[in-house]
């Protein structure tokens, strides 16, 4: 994290002299973004494989991913859009 804490550093004293806007800044920020999700990821794979339950939590997140995409369908199908229908297909087997 201490390299993260550079780049924030590094992006407030940019912001600081005005070069928020720069392709400097841009690219520093892109940069903090991936290191912070990095960090997230293996925070949250460090708190699954503690986890006691951990199989049971696979489980919930598998669950929790397929009801966000079934959530995303029905949002498209309720929205009407012919465009969405013509693009998704479903097949009950």
């Amino acid at each position: 994290e201490t390299q993260l804490g550079d780049l924030k550093k590094a992006l407030a004293q940019l912001k600081y002299e005005g070069k928020d806007n720069t392709e400097e800044f841009a690219a520093m920020a892109e940069q903090a973004s991936a290191m912070k999700d990095a960090i997230a990821d293996v925070e949250q794979q460090v708190n699954a494989t503690a986890s006691d339950t951990k199989n049971l939590d696979t489980a919930m997140q598998g669950l929790s991913v397929a009801m966000g995409g079934m959530m995303l369908l029905g949002n498209l199908f309720e929205e009407g859009s012919e465009e969405a229908k013509k693009c998704i297909k479903i097949e009950v087997c």
